[in-house]
């Protein structure tokens, strides 16, 4: 019978890879560390990546850096632009029409320019609000405690208890009298309690 062999364990380990990394960017001699192979993985750790993409970088960018460095300028920054109120030129910001200084009042004048444009929009929201409130509002009658007139609240919210401004004088000046006469009251009061 024959005899048999030990399977060997070495197929259970991963194949191994060594570092593409340079030890310092701009140098010569690589990092070498063994690491397992997973993929198309490079490098050993996540600062030798670090390292070897900032070599990539120094290498590439040199060569096309002002093809470069002008297509990012070009897509970061817009066109100079003139402001729509004040006129003077400035570096717009996403699309914008005015400067900083401006960009409130173009807003409101913009605003007003649509609320123009679409009348129908505004007048027939507006009086179907109108409309329903006056609809709902019934008219309060109240007495006037100055005079005893019977007078008609224009609001329904309003807390007004007099039929005109002269009278509400006059009433707010009666109760000041009332109220300093309590007040001197009170204080005989106490001051002949104290006795």
């Amino acid at each position: 019978m024959p005899r048999k062999r030990k399977l060997d364990a070495s197929w259970r380990n991963p194949r191994m890879r060594k570092c593409e990394a340079p030890k310092e960017v701009g140098k010569a001699p690589r990092c070498g560390k063994p690491f397992p192979a997973i993929g198309v993985k490079k490098t050993c750790s996540p600062e030798c990546s670090h390292k070897s993409q900032l070599e990539w970088r120094k290498k590439n960018y040199r060569k096309n850096a002002a093809k470069l460095i002008a297509a990012q300028r070009h897509r970061w920054l817009a066109k100079p632009r003139e402001c729509a109120v004040c006129k003077k030129i400035f570096q717009p910001i996403k699309n914008s029409k005015a400067c900083l200084r401006c960009r409130e009042e173009f807003r409101k004048s913009q605003a007003h320019q649509y609320y123009l444009n679409n009348p129908e929009k505004w007048v027939r929201s507006n009086a179907k609000r109108t409309e329903r409130e006056r609809a709902e509002r019934i008219p309060t009658i109240r007495s006037c405690v100055v005079c005893g007139k019977k007078f008609v609240v224009k609001h329904p919210d309003t807390r007004s208890i007099t039929c005109s401004p002269e009278h509400r004088n006059a009433r707010i000046r009666h109760m000041e009298r009332v109220r300093y006469a309590a007040d001197i009251e009170t204080s005989r009061a106490k001051a002949s309690a104290k006795a």
